[in-house]
């Protein structure tokens, strides 16, 4: 178990940062910059951040959990602690750097013309009623797509399972 630790910390952390490259120094237009970061405010992109790195904790948690010791006895509750309160905090440290990087793609994407467009939406009443909804909609909806997926499940395997019958792949 000691010696799973560090690599399933690594795993995590390698696959939160998968993808991401340190942002490229780009001259960008002040105020391209500045209507940048009054969307990210608005859209509260910090919590947002938070919120997804403390799902990810808690599930790599949950993962670890599983995983027996040499004696078969689960992780002892005071070591899960550790690990989740050492990965929040690095993630917490780091959140100004993707932050960055966010905005960056953002940068890309974007131009000044589209993102006066974008912060005059939030600022509006529909706006403001997305920004307070969206995370209901977001849980409903993964909610959604997880029943829909495992209503799926048993129909995707006998459609599988007779496909390779068929391709003389199985014998049942």
């Amino acid at each position: 178990m000691r010696r799973l630790i560090p690599l399933m910390i690594a795993i995590v952390i390698g696959v939160c940062g998968m993808g991401l490259q340190p942002a490229a120094a780009q001259q960008s237009d002040p105020a391209k910059t500045a209507l940048i970061n009054e969307m990210m405010q608005l859209t509260n992109m910090t919590n947002l951040v938070q919120q997804m790195a403390n799902q990810m904790t808690d599930q790599f948690i949950q993962a670890i959990a599983k995983i027996p010791s040499k004696d078969g006895n689960p992780m002892p509750q005071d070591v899960a602690e550790v690990i989740k309160t050492e990965i929040k905090a690095e993630f917490k440290e780091t959140t100004p750097d993707l932050l960055q990087r966010i905005a960056a793609i953002y940068e890309r994407y974007y131009t000044t013309e589209d993102l006066s467009a974008i912060v005059a939406f939030y600022k509006s009443p529909a706006g403001q009623k997305v920004l307070k909804t969206l995370p209901n909609v977001m849980q409903e909806s993964a909610a959604a797509g997880q029943a829909w997926g495992q209503a799926a499940t048993p129909r995707v395997q006998a459609r599988v399972e007779k496909k390779l019958k068929e391709l003389g792949y199985t014998d049942q």
